[in-house]
């Protein structure tokens, strides 16, 4: 059981470091929050001091590095490259189609229910406090947290489902006129879609459904799987990834079985005794 956790616990981790960079922004806030989890680690004896001084030289190192690969980069951009990157941006008919259509949903796991609260019914509500979740979860807490709560991040992929429908119900429409019009390059105005707000969202929506995707597949599901399955399969697993000892409750026995059990007993005495008399009897015969 214990060795099943701990690989758990790995996966669990890599993931979250996957995630942190889809949902960190600024590369010196990510430092320093990295710098301050090394240092937490130190603090608690889970790192040894030569441990610790590796990892933080790597950190900076890597840092530093990328850093100044971020500067030479921007400055071999030529005029004629930073046109062909925005192309690259173009919002591309299959991505759309992958989005799926929103549907009306209501099968959700029991305890994420009553952590939205009997007030939040509607989507809208829902989705922001999925939000939230998915912030504190995959942002705010870092890989200290997550080794003593390995499940944490599981859930938080369930509430990103949530979070991720609510955002395909705000942008229905964005999508729709979308494949109506089917491409990028016309729209009723005559303008590229690409440079309208609506085909932000949508880009956004793309990189959310490119995650979402990540996550299924990192537990062996897809796409194509019913959301109510999912979010089943990853509460599940959440709760059992934050449950190391499976908790066993005494039954109380009810006297009538107390006294079937002491009759039964008995009877079997009582067999016994009569089967060694009759194999005694047909020796003496």
């Amino acid at each position: 059981m214990i060795k099943v956790h701990r690989i758990f616990r790995i996966i669990i981790l890599g993931l979250f470091l996957v995630l942190l960079s889809t949902f960190s922004g600024n590369g010196n806030e990510a430092l320093v929050e990295e710098l301050k989890e090394l240092n937490k680690l130190y603090q608690e004896g889970v790192l040894t001091k030569e441990e610790f001084s590796k990892s933080k030289a790597k950190v900076l190192s890597l840092n530093k590095q990328s850093q100044k690969n971020k500067k030479a980069k921007k400055k071999e951009l030529t005029q004629t490259q930073q046109v062909a990157k925005k192309k690259d941006k173009k919002t591309k008919m299959k991505d759309v189609v992958a989005l799926g259509t929103y549907q009306e949903f209501n099968s959700y796991p029991e305890d994420m229910l009553k952590q939205f609260g009997i007030a939040c019914k509607i989507m809208m509500c829902r989705s922001k406090k999925a939000g939230q979740k998915v912030y504190s979860l995959f942002v705010q807490h870092g890989p200290s947290y997550h080794e003593r709560h390995p499940g944490a991040i599981i859930h938080g992929m369930a509430w990103f489902e949530i979070m991720y429908l609510g955002k395909l119900k705000e942008n229905k429409r964005t999508i729709e006129r979308y494949l109506k019009e089917g491409s990028d390059n016309k729209t009723n105005s005559g303008k590229k879609l690409r440079f309208t707000s609506g085909s932000k969202k949508l880009r956004s929506l793309i990189k959310m459904n490119k995650a979402r995707k990540k996550m299924r597949e990192a537990l062996g599901l897809s796409l194509n799987d019913d959301l109510a399955k999912v979010l089943k399969r990853h509460w599940l697993l959440g709760d059992f990834l934050n449950n190391d000892k499976l908790k066993v409750k005494k039954a109380k026995l009810d006297s009538s079985i107390k006294k079937r059990k002491k009759l039964l007993a008995k009877y079997q005495t009582a067999i016994k005794k009569y089967k060694e008399k009759l194999a005694e009897g047909k020796e003496e015969g």
